[in-house]
Formats: C-alpha cells, sequence, structure tokens
C-alpha cells in the first residue's frame, strides 16, 4: 500500500516544514541523507520504497514541493524505517545519532575538483534560485492578503448559527461526542497537497481510497470552515481519538483536511481552486451566506497571484534542474549504487 503526502510546502511565510512529523516513535531507524543536488538521493528513496513495495510492504511516499515527481522522504511502517532528504530547505541532524539516525554522505561520490572548476556557474545558478523563491514568496503573501479581505467579506455575512447546527450534527454523525474521554494526544499533522511548479498538487483522493464515510466541505474563505475543523479536532484531542491533520498548504495555520483512521471517517474540504472529483457526502457551506458580496476582483487577484507564484516556482525548478546537471556530471553512481545496496540490506536484511 502506497501513501502519498508532503511534509513540507511553500507557503505565504516561505518554505513550511512538518518534518518533524514523518516518523513516530516506531520507526527506529532513520537515514539522513546529505549531499548537493543531482546527487542521487530521491532516486535512492525511490528504489528502496520500489523494493518495499515489491516485498509487499507499505509505503509512505513523501514528495518535494518544489518538483513533486521527487521525493523528500520515506517511511517503511513494517521495517521501522524512515529515509529523508535532510539538505535545505529541510536540514536535520541527528538527535539519537547511531542510536536511531544516521548520515548518509552521497556527497562523497562526487568529483570535487570538477565542481570547484563550475563553482562560478553554481553560485550564479544557486542565486537566481533564490531570488525566484523570494519573488514566489511575495506573490504568496499578497495572495494571503486577498484571501484575508475575501475572509472578512464572507465573514460578516455567514449565518454562524447556522454554521454551528451543522457542526453539532456532524460531531453525532462521528460518534465523537459518544466515545470515552482519553487523557492522550494521539495525532499526526502534514500537507496532503503543495503549492508547486506545475500548480496545486493535491494526493487527498489516494489518501480517502480506504475511507467508508467522508464529508466533502465546499467552504470559501470566511464561510465557517476553519471553526468546522477546529471543533471536529478539539473533540477528538479529548477522546484520545487518533487522527491525521493536513494543513493548507498557503495558509498552514488553518486546516484542509482531517483524517480518523479508527473511525474510517474522514473530513475533507475543497474550494474553486482545489482538484475536483472528491466522493463523499457534499455539503455547502456557502449555503448558509446571507449573499455572496466578495467582488470578482478579488477572486481575480488571488487567482492571478498564486499563477504568478507558480510561475515563479517553475522558474526556480529550471535554474535548480541547471545545477542539478552540473552535479550529475560530477558524481560517480557507482558510489551511490554501493550505497544504497549497503542501506537495503539493513533495510530488508540479506
Amino acid at each position: 500500500m502506497e501513501r502519498k503526502l508532503f511534509a513540507g510546502g511553500n507557503s505565504s511565510r516561505g518554505f513550511y516544514s512538518l518534518f518533524d512529523q514523518m516518523f513516530s516513535a516506531e520507526i527506529d531507524q532513520v537515514f539522513l541523507l546529505k549531499g548537493g543536488p543531482g546527487t542521487g538521493k530521491s532516486t535512492l528513496m525511490q528504489s528502496l520504497a520500489a523494493e518495499a513495495i515489491e516485498r509487499g510492504s507499505p509505503v509512505e511516499l513523501f514528495f518535494c514541493s518544489s518538483d513533486p515527481d521527487s521525493l523528500d522522504g520515506i517511511v517503511l511502517p513494517l521495517q521501522r524505517t524512515g529515509v529523508v532528504d535532510a539538505t535545505a530547505p529541510h536540514v536535520q541532524d541527528p538527535t539519537l545519532p547511531g542510536c536511531r539516525e544516521e548520515i548518509v554522505n552521497l556527497g562523497e561520490n562526487w568529483d570535487r575538483t570538477a565542481l570547484r572548476q563550475a563553482q562560478g556557474e553554481i553560485t550564479a545558478l544557486t542565486n537566481a534560485n533564490k531570488a525566484a523563491y523570494t519573488r514566489a514568496y511575495c506573490y504568496l503573501r499578497a495572495a494571503e492578503e486577498m484571501e484575508a479581505l475575501w475572509a472578512q467579506i464572507n465573514g460578516e455575512n455567514v449565518n454562524k448559527e447556522g454554521v454551528s447546527r451543522f457542526t453539532t450534527g456532524l460531531l453525532q454523525e462521528l460518534s465523537l461526542e459518544q466515545l470515552s474521554a482519553a487523557p492522550v494526544r494521539r495525532e499526526r499533522h502534514l500537507f496532503a497537497s503543495a503549492i508547486t511548479p506545475v500548480g496545486l498538487v493535491s494526493h487527498i483522493g489516494t489518501l480517502l481510497k480506504d475511507y467508508t464515510r467522508s464529508w466533502v466541505l465546499r467552504c470559501a474563505p470566511g464561510t465557517g470552515g476553519q471553526e468546522v475543523f477546529s471543533t471536529l479536532i478539539n473533540a477528538a484531542r479529548l477522546r484520545g481519538v487518533y487522527m491525521e491533520v493536513f494543513h493548507r498548504p498557503l495558509l498552514p495555520a488553518q486546516i484542509e483536511h482531517v483524517l480518523f483512521p479508527e473511525l474510517g471517517a474522514a473530513v475533507v474540504s475543497q474550494d474553486e481552486f482545489s482538484p475536483g472529483g472528491l466522493r463523499g457526502n457534499e455539503v455547502d457551506l456557502g449555503a448558509y451566506l446571507s449573499k455572496d458580496v466578495v467582488p470578482d476582483r478579488v477572486k481575480e487577484l488571488y487567482r492571478e497571484l498564486l499563477e504568478r507564484a507558480v510561475g515563479e516556482l517553475a522558474h526556480a525548478k529550471a535554474v535548480h534542474d541547471e545545477l542539478e546537471r552540473i552535479y550529475i556530471e560530477a558524481v560517480d553512481f557507482t558510489g551511490t549504487e554501493r550505497m544504497r545496496q549497503a542501506m537495503a540490506a539493513r533495510i530488508f536484511g540479506g
């Protein structure tokens, strides 16, 4: 079984990391991959994940928000193992070195002489990459301002009592109020979607495939979606119900979806910018608006700012691809393959 997720993403506050949520306490072996672009970190993880799948083992695949075809990390629950790209912007170092985590330095396999000769080009590309991200995050901050205005206008016209009644009914349908209270807080916070160089990419549809009950909230900014999620999360915490909380990529302080694996239930959100096709009991929170008076221009600006941010992320990726080309030409991948084989032997035995 494959689960596709993101552990970090591009947001209005820059790169936002939830990498500390990747590995549960049950994961007792973590490989921290170090090395520059193009040194084979994602390919190595893809190979290990493919071997686990071939063996019939479940795998969690954490994709990269800057390149949604590449991996930032994998978790192999049966093997109690995690592997993660521990380089910027999600730098990680061992907290229990040798006991739980260890560093695997793929930089050992590069030709330093060749890289030194290309230092000028590497420096220029690195600076261009950073500049593109700076512009992207400026656009995302501006999009946040447009959304705040959108939410304020809707919030002044929403029937809060109606949203509250719906939330109470949803709690009853989920049976959260009927469960015995438990003091243990059990939750995990991640992303199911990300703002990427190809636009918004979401894996929530694949995450929902084994859920028998789901509610799809159609909620524009300010229509009460965040209040619904806050109530559900607080109720689950009071009763010790395990949940997976997925944050919004643009505004990580807000919630996009909540899954309750033990209940076989999920509550997800969808707006006019989200990928469609989610199945479940559809609830349009816009029905609680007394009037829709958000200017079309606000929505147009919001969309335009997101598109411009995506354009800058695409430019950043193109620059990064050039950096990768330089490093790939300087890497001895036979050394990388030896490292992969050694890791696979430790993970899977043999």
